[in-house]
């Protein structure tokens, strides 16, 4: 990817993306008792876990992309006196995590860019790690309103194959699917202002 790419990359972010963002994150933070152990997976460039940081006991930080991983390692630093760490490595890196390890495995706005043949074995691992288990991403279907086209422009200028995912994340049913498929059931469930991405806070398997 050129520097230009990457340029346009950030901007489009912030001016779209993480605007979205911002009320999930504020959802999430909630649904997170004080003094809890955390593992944000899928973390990108840190915001969760900066946000989080001042409030868990220990948070725990994944993600695949190097370029997101040094801003969440530079964001997290910024959070004197709290224990937190960020992992560079994919899905994978669960399988070193023993059962119930954290008090809390949060997945935020990852699980529809998982080719649909890893989604259900990386969220197996998501629940076997964590006693609660909090999971965000897109409503399905997408809101017929100007806030969903906007989501849906803001997947299709990713890039055609993101956009592929995005797709049969909705074709298949988004988090309703899962959940039959896991036999899991939310506990809460919530979503953004402009009703196009929901959080799901889940206690433990039916």
């Amino acid at each position: 990817m050129t520097q230009a790419q990457n340029a346009f990359d950030d901007r489009f972010f912030e001016l779209y993306m993480d605007p979205m963002l911002h009320r999930v994150r504020e959802i999430v933070a909630r649904c997170i008792p004080p003094d809890s152990t955390v593992i944000d997976i899928g973390c990108g460039t840190g915001e969760q876990c900066a946000r989080l940081a001042s409030s868990c006991r220990r948070i725990v930080g994944i993600d695949p992309d190097s370029k997101r991983i040094d801003e969440a390692r530079a964001r997290v630093a910024e959070c004197r006196g709290s224990d937190a760490v960020i992992i560079h490595g994919d899905f994978r890196t669960l399988n070193r995590f023993d059962d119930e390890t954290f008090d809390i495995a949060l997945m935020v706005m990852r699980i529809h860019e998982l080719d649909t043949e890893e989604r259900l074995p990386v969220l197996r691992d998501v629940f076997r790690i964590g006693r609660r288990v909090i999971l965000s991403d897109y409503v399905c279907p997408s809101p017929d309103t100007p806030h969903g086209a906007v989501a849906r422009m803001c997947e299709m200028l990713t890039g055609i194959h993101h956009f592929d995912k995005y797709q049969l994340y909705h074709r298949a049913g988004g988090l309703r699917s899962i959940e039959r498929q896991l036999k899991v059931v939310p506990q809460h469930v919530e979503t953004n202002q402009s009703g196009t991405i929901e959080v799901c806070l889940y206690t433990g398997k039916r």
